[in-house]
């Protein structure tokens, strides 16, 4: 009887001990200038409801992001000079690497074309377009577009998932009327659709990822919720160049597990069961 009410306490032990937390990724974005305002990109709450952590960067871009962000958005704000904001990447090399190791960029019209060759002479543009495989004119510019058609062409991609066909960005945004996909650059950049005629593009670098948009959305403001399939397509191209695996933060919630403790007991109930077994067959 004795031996009957341990192995009963020791299987209750077993049921209703708490699972290990098991770690579950998510990824912080960090969104560097875009053009011309917050609202060149989704609210903070959108993100936030993908598992997508997002904040804005004030200021250089420096290394303390590249330890901090697992994907970075580098709007045309900050590398040019539009609106006043003389910023920098501080170290183009390391951003560079950072990807090559699994970090990941999304970027914008001429922001990763021209822009900081041309307004700051500094090549941070030209060096983001060998990520993202993109190419265009070298001197200028980008143009104001009115409800541009946004067309899906590789439907397979994951940026693609849960986007219409073909829809229209509602607004006036900027446009980089000469972007272009560029695989000497990058081979493995692929066009996902286009925006009018220029290609939206995902890329790999080394352990990393990179998205390209030439639009750069809200050049006089920007109705998301009039936009719903732009979000989309936007955040599955955050989903996108999160998913290099750099610097993860672990989000560790309760999820039922059988941890050492309980195997451990569980061993000792399989045991006990094979005792009384042979006693019975003595």
């Amino acid at each position: 009887m004795k031996l009957r009410l341990i192995m009963l306490a020791m299987a209750a032990i077993w049921c209703t001990a708490p699972g290990q937390g098991q770690a579950q990724e998510t990824c912080n974005v960090g969104i560097w200038y875009p053009y011309t305002s917050s609202e060149g990109v989704p609210p903070i709450s959108a993100f936030n409801a993908r598992g997508l952590n997002a904040s804005f960067i004030d200021g250089d871009l420096t290394n303390d992001a590249l330890s901090t962000y697992d994907v970075l958005f580098i709007g045309r704000n900050g590398t040019g000079n539009w609106g006043g904001d003389d910023v920098a990447i501080t170290d183009i090399d390391a951003l560079i690497n950072w990807v090559s190791t699994g970090g990941g960029i999304v970027s914008e019209s001429t922001s990763p074309v021209y822009e900081s060759d041309a307004e700051k002479g500094e090549p941070w543009s030209s060096r983001i377009s060998e990520v993202l495989g993109v190419t265009g004119n070298q001197t200028c510019c980008d143009t104001g577009v009115v409800d541009p058609t946004i067309t899906i062409t590789d439907s397979t991609h994951p940026m693609a998932q849960g986007v219409a066909a073909s829809f229209t960005l509602n607004g006036n945004h900027a446009y980089n009327t000469s972007s272009a996909i560029d695989t000497g650059k990058n081979p493995s950049a692929v066009q996902v659709g286009t925006t009018n005629a220029n290609p939206i593009i995902a890329s790999e670098y080394g352990e990393g990822h990179g998205v390209y948009f030439p639009a750069a959305v809200g050049y006089q403001g920007m109705d998301w919720d009039n936009n719903p399939d732009y979000e989309t397509l936007f955040l599955n191209g955050v989903e996108y160049a999160c998913s290099g695996g750099g610097r993860i933060v672990i989000n560790s919630e309760p999820v039922p597990t059988m941890s050492a403790t309980r195997l451990a007991l569980l061993m000792v109930l399989v045991l006990a069961i094979g005792l009384v077994f042979v006693r019975r067959q003595i």
